[in-house]
């Protein structure tokens, strides 16, 4: 058991994995609106529905919509609309607006809420299930090793099999972007596996140096 490999994790999740997703909502869902809050109040009714199940929607089967936000979760996207004139009882989606200043890097907007997006509302390849089986594969990392955990330290065989499923998801997610961003981001992951390792023998050649230098 180790906090080191726990820290790792984390890392390759948070920074890597946040970068690669927000690129891939960015290619995906923001080359045709101007920006974050636009893409997000054209899907606010499936979003809506994924935080309430009653809405004014007639077409909507009950049932049919799996709640996954959670009030939070929602507030974090949304707000209130004050020019919002409605009929609806009770919470309705015309009730709400995106909220103008969220960004892709809102840190409201984390590796768990871009998941969301991804698996959600966003159009194209990330919709085929080959992928939405990477976005998965990270999404269960994740709650293994952030969110539902109360430890800070992770088995070396743990360590090992999640990097393994983390590093071919992202990669693979990143591809479908550009092959320079797959690039990019499986050098980002490889430095973060062998940083170590490159610390240790750097660390090794300046104590040999320092030797050289004063003898």
């Amino acid at each position: 058991m180790s906090s080191k490999y726990h820290s790792k994790l984390s890392q390759l999740l948070h920074d890597t994995g946040g970068k690669t997703f927000g690129k891939a909502i960015e290619h995906f869902c923001l080359r045709t609106v101007p920006n974050l809050p636009t893409f997000l109040d054209n899907k606010k009714h499936a979003l809506f529905h994924l935080w309430k199940k009653d809405c004014c929607c007639k077409s909507a089967t009950p049932g049919r919509f799996k709640q996954v936000l959670k009030d939070k979760d929602w507030y974090s996207l949304f707000s209130r609309d004050p020019k919002a004139h409605t009929s609806c009882r009770g919470i309705c989606a015309c009730q709400f607006k995106a909220i103008p200043s969220i960004s892709m890097q809102s840190k409201e907007l984390d590796l768990t809420m871009k998941c969301m997006l991804i698996s959600n509302v966003c159009p194209g390849p990330l919709s085929n299930p080959n992928y939405q089986a990477h976005v998965n594969s990270v999404r269960k990392a994740k709650n293994y090793i952030i969110s539902h955990t109360d430890t800070t330290k992770i088995p070396e065989g743990d360590y090992t099999r999640y990097w393994n499923e983390i590093k071919p998801a992202l990669c693979e997610i990143a591809k479908i972007v550009s092959e320079e961003f797959f690039k990019e981001i499986e050098d980002e992951i490889d430095g973060l596996f062998y940083e170590e390792d490159w610390n240790r023998r750097l660390k090794s050649r300046l104590i040999y140096a320092n030797y050289v230098n004063h003898n």
